[in-house]
């Protein structure tokens, strides 16, 4: 599933990023997680934090959509744990796509201001892609297909890239050793079962 943020409101603030000649908000807004318990309408709320500052292999990418993942849930529930929450600003999404507007002064990918990117996030970083920014290392991000909309592109990684990890490195299988073979996958119908069936 995927979704596209509301248009970005300003920001009086302005912050001159390395590796690109952009001017960015030195704030964004953001959907903060407060709790890991209750409904999530009183569990998640907008706010406007700090933009995420990058690392030298990152990319800061404009949010224009973002995918919802069960591990989006599991993240925002403490793991079934509950409790207090421990890391400040801590913005939830891991999928996404969006507009480049700064590189870090280490990427050596070649990713430019202006690309259309789409990427599967990092996980162990507290500030995901439920943002109007979010950084993210170049190696975990693509150019996204000009044949797919934000939203569409948004939904792909973390499906895509479980379906080939599960296939390639967990069952090895690969072109050579595949053929002729017959795989059932079960279940089929959802994201990653849906990204398998096409690979085998």
């Amino acid at each position: 599933m995927a979704a596209s943020p509301s248009s970005p409101t300003g920001a009086s603030s302005a912050l001159f990023l390395a590796g690109a000649a952009t001017v960015v908000p030195t704030t964004m807004r953001a959907f903060v997680v407060k709790s890991h318990e209750g409904p999530v309408a009183e569990a998640i709320v907008e706010e406007r934090i700090p933009t995420t500052p990058l690392r030298e292999r990152d990319l800061l990418v404009r949010v224009r959509a973002v995918g919802l993942n069960p591990i989006d849930v599991k993240k925002r529930t403490n793991y079934g744990g509950g409790g207090a929450i421990s890391v400040p600003n801590l913005v939830l999404g891991y999928d996404g796509a969006g507009v480049v507007e700064s590189v870090g002064s280490h990427c050596s990918l070649g990713f430019r201001r202006g690309d259309e990117v789409f990427f599967a996030g990092d996980i162990s970083r507290p500030q995901g892609s439920n943002a109007e920014f979010v950084a993210v290392d170049e190696r975990i991000v693509a150019h996204k297909p000009k044949t797919l909309s934000f939203s569409e592109a948004a939904a792909y990684p973390l499906a895509a890239l479980t379906g080939a990890e599960a296939l390639c490195e967990q069952g090895g299988f690969t072109p050579e050793n595949a053929a002729g073979k017959l795989l059932l996958v079960l279940p089929g119908a959802g994201g990653t079962g849906t990204f398998a069936i096409q690979y085998a």
